[in-house]
């Protein structure tokens, strides 16, 4: 479902690669982000596209479930990454098992187990501590969160985190929260004004980034 933001991204003159999770690799995080290490690189060393310039920084943007991938993925290769951004994303797993088991979130039932799988987090903490960027805030590279409160999956407590660790650890960090029901960048017939909005907050954050711009808007 995101083909409609990558050609929007294409139409401003960006050369992307785009990722989607490989159900194979299920909720393994580190398997999933060495297939986006070797998805980019091949990119990077012309491989898939003659129009990647490597020697621009890169940013990463990432939604829900891929925003765990992208942290990861930016953590691993700070170097290549000049700012990340997260949209409804993933940023304390502990909280969100918190919120899981006193039924303060609405997952839908093809991922009703997901969060059971790894086990209970007081004594198998190392799997959800991979899917919790805010412990390692000062391993990140600037970011600019956004995130909807009417998120019932991933509630906006999450966005709210993340921007503190990040703020705690002096990575720059803007944020962008906002009412309506859009989990992700909605692009196409049925784009909201407050979807042009987004999308305009987003393609000015990279453009500064990517001319090198280091300083952060809260």
């Amino acid at each position: 479902g995101w083909q409609d933001v990558s050609v929007a991204f294409a139409d401003q003159g960006y050369a992307l690669v785009a990722l989607s999770p490989v159900g194979a690799r299920g909720l393994d995080i580190d398997r999933q982000t060495a297939d986006a290490r070797i998805a980019l690189q091949l990119a990077v060393d012309g491989a898939l596209t003659p129009h990647i310039d490597p020697t621009k920084p890169a940013i990463a943007l990432g939604g829900s479930f891929t925003s765990a991938i992208i942290q990861r993925l930016v953590q691993a290769d700070p170097e290549r990454f000049a700012a990340w951004v997260t949209l409804g994303g993933i940023a304390d797993g502990f909280a969100l098992a918190e919120a899981f088991y006193t039924d303060e979130i609405q997952v839908p039932p093809s991922y009703a187990l997901a969060i059971p799988s790894f086990g209970q987090p007081n004594l198998l903490p190392l799997d959800i501590l991979r899917y919790s960027p805010v412990y390692r805030a000062d391993h990140l590279p600037p970011a600019l969160i956004i995130h909807t409160a009417a998120d019932r999956i991933l509630p906006i407590e999450q966005a709210y985190l993340l921007a503190d660790a990040l703020d705690a650890a002096g990575v720059p960090v803007e944020t962008y929260y906002y009412e309506d029901v859009s989990h992700y960048l909605q692009i196409g017939e049925e784009m909201t004004a407050e979807g042009q909005e987004m999308f305009g907050l987003v393609l000015d954050f990279i453009a500064r980034y990517q001319l090198g711009e280091r300083i952060g808007v809260k």
